[in-house]
């Protein structure tokens, strides 16, 4: 995705939820036309997740038995909901700001913090040694965090893919 390991683009910017979902689309659907035939599984950590939780309602049921369908999903600790919500006006602010500076990185946050979040020193070791954005969260990506959330939450007991 743009922005993303060494793609080109802003470092650690999503600019929408629909944004994220179509690039996410267009490989599941790249990847399935590549290897036809075969079954194939949606698979996210965290954010990845979520967007894989959100994919699965487009691919699934109603494309059931085409070959776009995934056969299942393969989830590790996704983002299924914020545990805080902010405050509406603190939402209604992040909206506003996101429209005039979205690439602004004004948000703090530990969640890329390999040390905060691996208790094995190896995956620790290797996270840390991944190329990747560690810096503020940027407005719009915050935005995009939280509507990718909320639309998981909401429609979770849609979900018909089998997920392990």
């Amino acid at each position: 995705f743009p922005g993303h390991g060494e793609s080109d683009g802003t470092p650690g910017f999503l600019p929408s939820a629909e944004k994220l979902l179509s690039w996410a689309l267009r490989l599941w659907c790249h990847a399935t036309e590549q290897h036809p035939g075969i079954n194939a599984f949606l698979c996210g950590t965290s954010m990845g997740g979520a967007v894989c939780i959100n994919l699965s309602r487009q691919l699934h049921p109603q494309r059931l038995g085409s070959p776009l369908a995934p056969s299942g999903a393969i989830l590790l600790a996704p983002m299924v909901r914020i545990s805080r919500v902010p405050p509406t006006w603190q939402v209604m602010l992040l909206t506003a700001l996101s429209k005039i500076a979205p690439e602004w990185a004004l948000i703090s946050t530990n969640a890329s913090d390999p040390a905060e979040n691996y208790a094995d020193a190896d995956r620790r070791a290797r996270e840390m040694a991944q190329e990747k954005y560690t810096g503020k969260v940027r407005l719009r990506t915050g935005l995009t965090v939280q509507t990718t959330a909320r639309a998981v939450e909401e429609n979770l007991a849609a979900v018909t893919v089998p997920m392990l």
